[in-house]
């Protein structure tokens, strides 16, 4: 147009909803002479819900100097709360030896924060069925949260029962948590394998023992 334009807009609520999924916006859209696109900006609102992708309308209405063709928009929502995804652990250690974990043994993928990332925390789901898994030193709990600060200063270990030694010796299950706080849709499985040690041949000794003659 050679002349200028304007045009008013306002947003409402769609499958996603004003106040819960984005932040309500309404205004006036000036356009020069020549000038035929202009922007509006919609404020999403960033939870942690995994969701489906939703929409919002936007409505233009009030025209001057120009006819409003279609005056209905519509804007998606596109989820960005995927969870994370870890990954089932085996590991091997001696008879009588600790495994002590670090940030590499729950490496993770996750949509935002890309792959082989350390989780920001990991959530115990079931104890070990053999030995003990302990946080510095105290027993873990089913449910206990862990942080990627502890496990880093591997403060997090499992101890096999003493003397007890198998293939496919205990198992348990975590969770890891991305940094927008959302957990594996599925637990991962941990698996520790013991190789038994040879405590050596027994050794025997000669007795010796004192008698009285005549008794």
């Amino acid at each position: 147009s050679a002349l200028s334009t304007s045009v008013n807009y306002a947003s409402s609520s769609g499958t996603a909803t004003s106040g819960a999924d984005f932040t309500a916006a309404s205004g006036t859209l000036s356009f020069a002479p020549g000038v035929t696109s202009r922007t509006i900006t919609i404020s999403l609102t960033n939870d942690t819900l995994t969701e489906a992708s939703e929409t919002f309308n936007i409505s233009l209405s009030a025209p001057v100097n120009a006819t409003v063709a279609d005056g209905l928009g519509v804007g998606t929502v596109i989820d960005n709360d995927t969870p994370p995804q870890g990954r089932d652990i085996a590991l091997t250690t001696l008879e009588d030896t600790p495994v002590v974990f670090g940030l590499s043994h729950f490496l993770m993928n996750d949509a935002e924060q890309g792959n082989n990332v350390n989780p920001s925390v990991v959530r115990i789901d079931t104890l070990p069925n053999n030995g003990s898994l302990y946080l510095n030193g105290v027993l873990v709990t089913a449910g206990q949260v862990i942080s990627a600060a502890d496990i880093a200063s591997g403060l997090l270990s499992f101890q096999p029962a003493p003397e007890a030694n198998g293939s496919n010796y205990a198992n348990f299950s975590f969770s890891v948590r991305d940094a927008s706080g959302l957990y594996d849709a599925v637990p991962n499985a941990v698996t520790v394998n013991v190789t038994p040690v040879s405590d050596g041949a027994p050794m025997a000794g000669n007795d010796a023992f004192v008698t009285t003659l005549g008794t």
